[in-house]
């Protein structure tokens, strides 16, 4: 008898270039859309976005993330340094354990076969080598992001790339 097979999602943001994105375009991201709209109508298994905010809390960052909260992502916060301390911030490890902890089953509760897809918004250059390491585990890669802004090495990567510049569905109405 064949076991059934489920599909489960994972759904990674790098944050801080999709607000970079979103900045190019003049336009603000409706998060619950953008989440809907990358999984396909299934619901995720993970939902993470991953950012990075001033030292100093200013309430602004703080009210912009619990709505990304409220839209269905967990949100991984990292801190710049303090004003005067020269030191590079990003969050490109903590997405990257991440994705090896999806690929290896931690964020799975099926006890069937399952299929894995990585959905990646907007992924830093960085991360085509954890694609590789994720295509060694047979886990499907997405890659949705701005066709103009990217560079080759990261198309190349995913299974899959989606190119965000011309979808209307994922912003807010003004």
């Amino acid at each position: 008898m064949k076991r059934s097979t489920s599909r489960e999602i994972g759904v990674f943001v790098d944050g801080i270039s999709l607000d970079r994105a979103a900045k190019r375009e003049r336009r603000r991201v409706d998060f619950s859309a953008l989440l809907a709209g990358v999984c396909e109508g299934l619901n995720p298994t993970i939902a993470k976005y991953y950012t990075v905010i001033p030292y100093e809390d200013d309430s602004r960052h703080r009210s912009y993330l619990d709505a990304v909260k409220d839209a269905g992502f967990e949100v991984i916060v990292k801190r710049l340094p303090p004003k005067g301390i020269d030191r590079q911030v990003s969050t490109d490890v903590e997405m990257t354990t991440d994705l090896v902890s999806f690929a290896n089953g931690e964020f799975t509760s099926a006890e069937d076969e399952i299929s894995l897809r990585a959905v990646i918004v907007c992924p830093s250059r960085d991360l085509s080598y954890p694609f590789t390491y994720l295509h060694s585990k047979n886990v499907d890669t997405v890659s949705f992001d701005f066709g103009k802004f990217l560079g080759s090495n990261v198309l190349k990567s995913a299974n899959k790339w989606v190119d965000l510049s011309g979808t209307d569905s994922i912003w807010l109405s003004e």
